[in-house]
């Protein structure tokens, strides 16, 4: 292997006077490089973000452009909050390159989930051209195993998407062409509408855009701002004429013309009016507010947020987790009620801070790639949404999607394999919106960049059920540390006889919002329009009359065990987890329930030994003696059933008679546990366990 070939292919820094001439196109460009495959040697797109760095200083970005007569470059630069940015260049399979100032340098390159993405450092020097090759490899090949991946909400412009989807590895874009912002005007006339003519668009064998596809996103009604929210129409085949609201006449337009409709987001003020109504097909469990950037909309909608429902929050809103939960428990909420919609997974590349295709959708097409088959696959829920992992599941060897009917109660047998870069993922079983269980699996590493483990586990279902499988771990982007997950689409079980039921939390939060959006719409809409809102309200409160009443410790009975300050012992204070040894890449609240923290926590709380499979939500509080040592904790675990919460609790009281200085309790789902970590007199003790039992929900 030549000295210049292993440098292309290792990826090494070539400097050089800089003379003329020795630039292919740009003379002045001082930065020159190449994203090549590390197997081949081939050049292949990608997204490049170029940051240059000096001591003291916020980093500067450069964009970087074409090298090639026959290449292009794509600059993308969205700014929504000081760590809610995107700036990158998404690149041909070309040499690309910029005029930069002396320094030192940080190049990011990434080309899809599909291939490893890294970065380089590298130091520019003044009067010389710096060169450099970007090695990456492909680490798994989702379209030789029949997959191919989709982003369902894209607003880029149609002449842009073959550079964009070639540099995300990405096989099927949706753009929304025509785009309405005001009721009653047809999308044909939307301010944001590009009109576009029927037809795929061929970019690859395997890769294609659908332009003809339409959003209604309603924020003005008569000239004045009301907000109803946003639905997709996919797949249609002439321009839509009929305005919003009402919304059913659009559902069956979009039927005629074989278009299936997305929900967008599920907490819009009208989403759970359009899904009865409308009969609404997919749900985007990766929708358009998470990105591989700080987590920005920590206010947008927190009034919809559902009581009872324990999504977490701080003291800025939500959090990234507690957005994406909130998500999936409506989606669960829904699929409990019998709504059987399908996932799918959307950026607004285009308009947010976001790559096209961070989080998508993936849709297996075992009889071959074609638009047609990947649409009909997507909308039987042949498919999983992904941020990052690979997640491929069987239910009694059925695919995703599918519908299995059983005489009786029985097991299930769910199999499957994860394929991720990213070790030591947490997975879990979900059976109608509960965990079964959190799996505890071995992972094979075939290289430092494979990780691979197999899911094999018996399910019960003792009445028609819903079975999906999800999984969460970290992956540092840049400076930040991202939650990264995937998730199955469902396998439905049908037992006749025995009905899916909700849950009465559920139902009962949907006939809430319909109220609510009844009486704020009451002077604005029209009779006809009001009616949609009415017919969602009975027919939740129909499903109420049957739901299931079950109760979980919420988390305010959570927060409430915590001992404030003016209420401990005398020089006793409270402290924060940050001011422990518990290793973290990011703080931790006090009351967590992000799928990964709370298995770290569970373990570290809990100790080997402790069966905490099924904990999904921890709080932990430390407490501090007047001399300044910890010597108090207190952790409130909540599980995913009462018989799990009452073994722990077993476990936990052996220890509590071996040991002392160990008190528990149980109270159905709730286990509470206070240790003492120094020396200290029964009769302290039991002070502090009097004061922890009379805050007990």
């Amino acid at each position: 292997m030549t000295g210049v070939f292993r440098c292309l292919i290792t990826g090494c820094v070539i400097t050089m006077s800089a003379l003329p001439g020795s630039v292919v196109v740009g003379e002045d460009v001082n930065l020159r490089l190449t994203l090549r495959d590390h197997n081949t040697g081939q050049l292949v797109p990608g997204r490049i973000t170029v940051e240059q760095h000096a001591e003291g200083a916020a980093p500067v970005y450069h964009f970087v452009k074409s090298l090639d007569p026959e290449g292009s470059a794509i600059p993308y630069d969205v700014t929504r909050g000081p760590e809610s940015f995107e700036k990158h260049t998404t690149v041909s399979a070309h040499p690309f390159g910029a005029t930069v100032p002396p320094g030192h340098y940080v190049v990011y390159y990434e080309h899809g989930p599909e291939w490893r993405g890294n970065k380089a450092q590298l130091t520019v020097k003044e009067g010389e051209v710096t060169e450099y090759a970007l090695p990456t490899s492909r680490w798994i090949d989702m379209n030789e195993r029949g997959w191919y991946s989709g982003d369902t909400h894209v607003h880029r412009k149609v002449e842009d998407l073959p550079n964009v989807m070639r540099a995300e590895d990405l096989n099927v874009a949706l753009p929304l062409s025509y785009w309405v912002r005001d009721a009653y005007t047809p999308p044909s006339q939307g301010d944001k509408t590009v009109a576009v003519e029927p037809g795929l668009i061929t970019v690859d064998p395997n890769r294609v855009i659908w332009p003809m596809n339409t959003e209604y996103e309603l924020f003005t009604l008569n000239g004045q701002r009301h907000t109803q929210g946003a639905v997709f129409v996919l797949n249609h085949q002439q321009p839509l004429t009929l305005p919003a609201p009402p919304v059913a006449p659009i559902a069956a337009e979009a039927r005629r013309q074989g278009a299936i409709l997305d929900l967008d987001k599920h907490s819009w003020p009208w989403s759970m009016m359009l899904v009865p109504i409308m009969d609404v097909d997919l749900f985007e469990l990766a929708n358009n507010h998470i990105w591989r950037t700080g987590f920005f909309f920590k206010q947008w909608t927190q009034e919809m947020r559902p009581e009872g429902w324990n999504i977490e929050t701080d003291a800025d809103g939500f959090t990234e987790w507690g957005w994406i939960d909130f998500g999936f428990k409506s989606y669960y909420a829904l699929l409990n009620c019998g709504f059987k919609m399908r996932p799918t997974a959307g950026t607004a590349n285009g308009v947010h801070p976001v790559p096209l295709g961070y989080g998508r959708v993936y849709v297996e097409c075992p009889d071959g790639f074609t638009y047609d088959n990947w649409m009909q696959n997507l909308n039987a829920g042949r498919s999983f949404v992904t941020t990052g992992p690979m997640l491929f599941v069987t239910v009694n060897d059925q695919p995703q999607g599918s519908t299995i009917t059983v005489d009786e109660p029985t097991t299930v047998r769910v199999q499957g394999t994860i394929e991720t870069i990213i070790p030591n993922q947490v997975v879990e079983v979900i059976r109608n919106g509960s965990l079964v269980e959190r799996l505890d699996l071995d992972w094979e590493y075939e290289s430092p960049w494979i990780h691979r483990a197999k899911i094999d586990v018996e399910v019960p279902v003792d009445g028609s059920s819903w079975i999906a499988v999800r999984c969460f771990a970290s992956k540092q982007l840049g400076r930040r540390h991202k939650l990264m997950f995937a998730h199955s689409s469902p396998v439905h079980i049908e037992m006749p006889g025995k009905p899916l039921r909700p849950r009465k939390i559920e139902t009962d939060y949907f006939v809430r919002r319909m109220r609510e959006e009844i009486e704020r719409n009451l002077d604005r809409l029209r009779p006809d329009e009001l009616a949609e809102y009415e017919r969602a309200r009975d027919i939740y409160a129909a499903l109420g009359e049957t739901a299931i009443d079950e109760h979980s410790t919420t988390n305010e009975e959570l927060m409430s065990l915590i001992i404030p300050d003016d209420q401990l012992p005398t020089g006793w204070t409270s402290m924060d987890l940050s001011e422990t040894d518990f290793e973290s890449s990011e703080p931790i609240p006090t009351l967590v329930s992000r799928p990964d923290i709370v298995h770290a926590m569970a373990w570290y709380t809990g100790g080997k030994g402790i069966a905490n499979s099924k904990v999904v939500r921890v709080l932990l509080a430390l407490y501090r003696n007047p001399e300044g040592k910890l010597s108090m904790g207190m952790y409130a675990h909540v599980y995913a059933d009462e018989e799990s919460a009452s073994m722990n609790a077993t476990i936990l009281k052996r220890r509590e008679a071996s040991r002392g200085r160990l008190h528990v309790w149980q109270r159905g789902d709730l286990l509470v546990g206070l240790y003492n970590a120094v020396e200290m007199t029964d009769e302290e003790f039991q002070s502090w366990v009097q004061r922890v039992d009379a805050r007990l929900p």
